[in-house]
């Protein structure tokens, strides 16, 4: 598993954990934020941003639903294009 995408799993992504690197994790979120907005467009990050600060529990739903893809092939796709 890619670094990126270790750092982008699902049991990370709540937050730092004791130990982890706070500034690979903000630049690893800055590179897959960029790689949504060359992808998708700023305007559906937007949209995307949004949703999940209403209801920060659904965000692989939201993700789906404003991106078309699930979250974990986002992932893989960000991590292979590193």
């Amino acid at each position: 598993m890619s670094a990126a995408k270790n750092i982008l799993d699902s049991s990370t992504i709540q937050g730092a954990r004791s130990g982890e690197d706070a500034r690979l994790k903000y630049s690893v979120y800055g590179y897959f934020t960029e790689y949504l907005v060359t992808r998708f467009g700023l305007e559906r990050l937007q949209h995307y941003v949004r949703d999940y600060q209403r209801e920060p529990e659904r965000y692989r739903k939201i993700f789906f639903s404003t991106f078309g893809t699930r979250f974990e092939e986002a992932v893989q796709a960000f991590a292979s294009s590193s």
